[in-house]
């Protein structure tokens, strides 16, 4: 499948090509490559999108992940903390600043990714295993996330993350 680009979205397209690559090589995903990536044998540029932004937050990459969110009024990242609400585009550097920032020895195993694409909307839904360190504290996290872009300008920006941690029921 070929998927069009214009010629303001291959910068973009470039790096989200660059980032797939750097996901096959990169030692913390070897073990998931046949579930996810290899079971998408024509990645989508949305689909691409969705594995650069977890690439940019294991790495840390601030100004990468500010850069995927749509500076619209009406996005907004719902994390797992109880005030953790992030509304307006125009903030999402200064949460990325503080949540990518502060994790350390952080890797993702994805169980579950599924990316749809219709159009200029596009959605996706994870389920993942997160190990990191928080503040000088181990964690390991059973997380689901959610989320929808928006294509503007033949680019995919995040207008909507949610997150949310599985909780065991005892």
């Amino acid at each position: 499948m070929l998927v069009p680009v214009s010629p303001s979205s291959t910068s973009h397209l470039s790096l989200c090509l660059e980032s797939a690559k750097f996901v096959l090589r990169h030692p913390a995903f070897s073990f998931f490559l046949p579930q996810v990536i290899m079971a998408t044998r024509n990645p989508t540029a949305a689909y691409l999108t969705v594995t650069e932004y977890f690439d940019a937050l294991i790495s840390g990459d601030v100004e990468c992940l500010a850069g995927m969110m749509s500076s619209a009024e009406f996005y907004v990242k719902i994390g797992t903390d109880a005030d953790e609400v992030v509304e307006g585009g125009e903030n999402a550097l200064a949460y990325y600043r503080h949540h990518a920032g502060c994790a350390e020895d952080f890797s993702i195993r994805f169980e579950k990714l599924d990316v749809q694409e219709r159009d200029s909307v596009a959605w996706f839904y994870t389920l993942q295993r997160w190990s990191l360190k928080w503040r000088g504290v181990h964690e390991e996290l059973a997380m689901r996330m959610t989320g929808v872009l928006e294509k503007k300008d033949g680019c995919w920006k995040f207008v909507q993350i949610h997150a949310s941690i599985g909780v065991p029921v005892e």
